[in-house]
């Protein structure tokens, strides 16, 4: 009995897709010249949510995403708390028609993350097909950056 309560407080308290915005603000040059595609990151979630691993796809093709990630210097991992936002820039990708940016989220949601995370512990030994898996944010696509404009957007919405 005590089991298949554990079983369904978990279930229940699995995280939500998070609400995240994923907006494109242009292209700049660095004191080198070096381009940069800049981007914000707004949590719309009343709860923090972890973003980190920038990747850059060039292509998609039905499930499967082509591209890189950025950069190793330009990597983050921030806990971005409900509400708030942040601004990066990376090198922009060179000789692209289009690409678009992906970031990895998990939702971080107060003591239901906390008592997840401690149950996952116990069912991964008993069934290790059991994962907390990251969601994939992506923005829209974005034109290359042959014809740069500063004034260029494109606003991500989470698959």
């Amino acid at each position: 009995m005590l089991f298949v309560i554990g079983i369904s407080l978990i279930w229940a308290l699995r995280p939500v897709r998070p609400n995240v915005s994923i907006v494109f603000l242009g292209y700049t040059n660095n004191p080198s010249g070096t381009q940069f595609a800049q981007f914000a990151v707004t949590n719309l979630n009343t709860d923090t949510a972890q973003i980190y691993l920038p990747f850059i796809i060039t292509q998609k093709v039905e499930t499967f995403s082509y591209g890189y990630t950025v950069p190793r210097q330009y990597f983050f991992n921030t806990m971005l708390p409900g509400g708030a936002n942040k601004q990066f820039s990376f090198p922009a990708p060179t000789n692209q028609s289009q690409w678009k940016l992906q970031l990895n989220c998990y939702p971080l949601v107060g003591i239901r993350h906390v008592i997840r995370n401690a149950s996952a512990l116990v069912m991964i030994h008993l069934n290790r097909q059991f994962r907390t898996m990251p969601y994939f944010l992506e923005s829209k696509w974005i034109r290359g950056n042959s014809n740069i404009t500063n004034n260029a957007s494109s606003e991500g919405t989470p698959n």
